[in-house]
């Protein structure tokens, strides 16, 4: 069976100084299309709903620019 992929990005984002999360949390939003903050947590933390092809590229946008290089949950995983 194939491994279902998860989209949650919590450790990635810890990873980020507490002195920039507010602004990549503001920048993620946008790229899931102003979501709220609900939906935005349960997208960080339990990777739900999937995000579609746009939010999912904009999403790595917003990755680069903050420097993270391990985006989601699973590529933590050995």
């Amino acid at each position: 069976m194939k491994k279902k992929r998860c989209y949650s990005f919590r450790n990635s984002y810890d990873l980020i100084p507490a002195k920039y999360q507010a602004d990549f949390r503001n920048e993620m939003r946008v790229a899931l299309n102003n979501c709220t903050n609900a939906s935005f947590y349960n997208r960080m933390n339990r990777g739900v709903p999937v995000p579609t092809i746009e939010e999912y590229e904009r999403m790595l946008e917003v990755f680069a620019k903050y420097s993270v290089k391990n985006k989601f949950d699973d590529e933590h995983q050995a």
